[in-house]
């Protein structure tokens, strides 16, 4: 699997549990630590990475404090539910 690939698949599985964190809410704000805490994350560079990432999808919103918070949009929700 190439770095892509795993980046990607690491992005998806981010995404997977927010849209769980939110319960499929739109307008719900997520934790990063929580995120961080399901997905046994340590690197908040790596997580900043992909937070951007997914934010440049249009998957999520950015809340506060370099995504310390921040919201699935309803594409976001429909995209971690599918995967």
């Amino acid at each position: 699997m190439s770095e892509a690939e795993r980046a990607r698949e690491e992005a998806l599985r981010v995404l997977r549990v927010a849209v769980e964190e939110a319960r499929g809410e739109p307008g719900v704000y997520v934790s990063r630590a929580r995120v961080m805490e399901q997905t046994n994350s340590t690197d908040l560079g790596r997580f900043s990475r992909i937070a951007r990432y997914l934010a440049g999808q249009e998957l999520i919103a950015e809340g506060v404090n370099d995504y310390e918070f921040f919201e699935l949009t309803l594409k976001g929700i429909a995209a971690g539910a599918r995967y």
